[in-house]
């Protein structure tokens, strides 16, 4: 459920076999493994990993699974065109910042405190995740695409 569940689809330039479903699903779990994702369920077209949340990266290289529990991909393939869908849940994020902004409006004695700190805290993370979750996706969308292109021309 929005905000705390996020999907994004989008539709491969190739139709693909059970083949290719095998390499692309291998090849996510590959990406989603660097990422420190962690208790990969591979399922024929479906994947789901989860995230730890003290697996945190420190500087420029942030984690981009910390502020996520986990998320779920699936490659739907029927007829002539194949979508690949992406959804991933963030009830982790809200709770840790909820908690932070009660303590924070707790010791300054004042709800609007915890109100602004929420705010900022809570909605920025939130906003900053669903920016690199969609930009991730783009770039593991292109590389199939690459990975599909590569293969029949190859063949």
């Amino acid at each position: 459920m929005f905000p705390f569940s996020i999907k994004y689809s989008k539709r491969l330039i190739e139709n693909v076999s059970i083949d290719d479903t095998e390499v692309i699903m291998n090849y996510i779990s590959d990406f989603i493994k660097n990422k420190s994702g962690s208790d990969i369920i591979l399922n024929g077209n479906q994947l789901i990993f989860s995230s730890r949340l003290f697996e945190i990266g420190w500087g420029i290289n942030l984690n981009i699974l910390t502020p996520i529990e986990k998320g779920k991909f699936n490659l739907i393939s029927n007829g002539n065109k194949c979508i690949l869908s992406y959804e991933f849940f963030m009830y982790r994020l809200f709770i840790i910042v909820s908690l932070f902004s009660i303590i924070a409006g707790l010791a300054d004695s004042n709800i609007w405190t915890g109100l602004i700190c929420f705010a900022f805290l809570g909605v920025l993370n939130w906003t900053i995740a669903i920016i690199r979750h969609q930009r991730m996706f783009a770039e593991i969308i292109s590389s199939i695409d690459n990975l599909i292109n590569e293969k029949k021309g190859s063949s």
